[in-house]
């Protein structure tokens, strides 16, 4: 019993806290858009990230690899 109780905190803080390794998305509230980074964003002296807003139909191209961020 205390193993599966365990295992049931472990889950339950696995929702509230980030860790190390873990891949987020930080999207916009206002503008609904995902933040995004890139090498060209490197290039750039005004701003490094930007806001990317899809506009199109297909569900697949809404997130890219660059709006996927890694907690170190």
């Amino acid at each position: 019993v205390s193993c599966k109780l365990s295992v049931s905190l472990a889950a339950q803080a696995r929702q509230k806290f980030l860790f190390s390794g873990d891949v987020i998305l930080l999207k916009h509230a206002e503008t609904n858009g995902y933040l995004c980074y890139d090498d060209q964003s490197q290039a750039r002296e005004d701003k490094g990230a930007y806001v990317r807003i899809y506009k199109g139909n297909e569900d697949s191209n809404l997130i890219t690899a660059h709006n996927l961020f890694e907690i170190e």
